[in-house]
C-alpha cells in the first residue's frame, strides 16, 4: 500500500484585471460564438459600435430599452446611410433585450 506523505493544495489564480469581462461582454461573446466568417465580422463590428455608443451616453448595455436601441439604429443610419438599414444591423439587439426582459402583452 502506498501512502502520500504530503498533499499540496492547488491555488487558483484570478485573471488579470484587463481580462475580466462583465455580464454584457459575456453575453456578446456567447452570441458571437455561433457565427464565423463574414457574419461574425459583421456582428462583431455592430456590437462594438453599440457598446461604444452605450458607453458614450452612459448606458449599461444590458439595460438598454427598445427606444434606446432604436435611437442607436437611427444614429447608425445617419452615420452610415443605407449600410445601416438591413434588419440584421439592430434586430438582434432587440431580440436579446426582450428575451432577457420580456414585456407584458398590451
Amino acid at each position: 500500500m502506498t501512502t502520500i506523505e504530503s498533499i499540496t493544495a492547488a491555488t487558483i489564480q484570478l485573471p488579470e484585471p484587463e481580462f475580466l469581462a462583465d455580464e454584457s461582454q459575456l453575453a456578446a461573446a456567447a452570441f458571437l460564438a455561433r457565427y464565423n466568417g463574414r457574419t461574425l465580422d459583421a456582428y462583431r463590428h455592430d456590437l462594438r459600435g453599440f457598446f461604444q455608443w452605450a458607453t458614450d451616453i452612459g448606458l449599461a448595455v444590458l439595460d438598454a430599452t427598445r427606444p434606446q436601441i432604436e435611437t442607436f439604429r437611427c444614429a447608425m443610419e445617419e452615420r452610415f446611410g443605407q449600410l445601416a438599414r438591413p434588419p440584421r444591423r439592430t434586430g438582434y439587439l432587440m431580440t436579446r433585450r426582450h428575451s432577457r426582459h420580456p414585456q407584458p402583452d398590451p
